[in-house]
């Protein structure tokens, strides 16, 4: 194996979007990411900022700090050393700041592409008793780990997703044979995995 340095260090930048104000601190850079291939081969690095100086009121007027988009910039050199500017493909809210950290999206057996992020399973829902304002915010999350899911109306470069009912949602941590309930109150990083050849039935359209 051979490594090449082609001058491209890391390097933050001011990201302003319909009244978000992410900035090049630390506590502005992104949460976590991933890297995916579009429809034309074009790889696209994607990811959201942990917070931002302000929310993207512009879309949502009470949308808080910690409330910034799910986005995409895509390679414009072969040596994947220019990028384009932001995409923003599509927003993310909740009543909390959570990572939201984002699994690569894919485009499955239906020829669509699907987008995922991790949340929590108790968004305004009555865990501790009747739905007070203190108890939406209350923590632990008794329901566990949630991981979201929408689908695009086109390419992943799409600023049109719907979201749909969530992949699932668990509180459960599984190693091996264990299984220990009541561990996960968030679901933070989301690994999924695909295209794994099924003994049984051979299909390989894991994920």
């Amino acid at each position: 194996m051979h490594w090449e340095d082609r001058g491209r260090g890391l390097h933050g930048i001011n990201e302003a979007y319909e009244g978000m104000n992410s900035t090049a601190y630390s506590y502005n850079s992104p949460c976590s990411g991933f890297v995916t291939v579009d429809d034309d081969g074009t790889p696209c690095a994607g990811f959201r900022q942990c917070t931002s100086t302000n929310g993207t009121t512009g879309l949502n007027p009470k949308a808080q700090s910690f409330d910034v988009p799910m986005e995409l910039r895509c390679a414009t050199s072969q040596n994947l050393t220019e990028w384009s500017t932001p995409e923003y493909i599509h927003p993310v809210y909740y009543y909390r700041g959570l990572p939201y950290d984002p699994p690569a999206p894919w485009k499955d057996t239906d020829g669509k592409w699907y987008s995922s992020f991790s949340s929590d399973g108790c968004n305004g829902t009555n865990q501790w008793g009747p739905t007070l304002a203190s108890n939406l915010k209350k923590l632990p999350c008794k329901m566990g780990g949630q991981l979201e899911l929408l689908v695009s109306d086109g390419d992943v470069t799409s600023k049109n997703w719907t979201q749909l009912p969530p992949l699932f949602t668990t509180n459960v941590t599984k190693s091996g044979a264990l299984e220990t309930p009541g561990t996960i109150q968030v679901r933070a990083t989301p690994f999924p995995i695909g295209n794994i050849h099924i003994a049984k039935t051979g299909s390989g359209h894991t994920r």
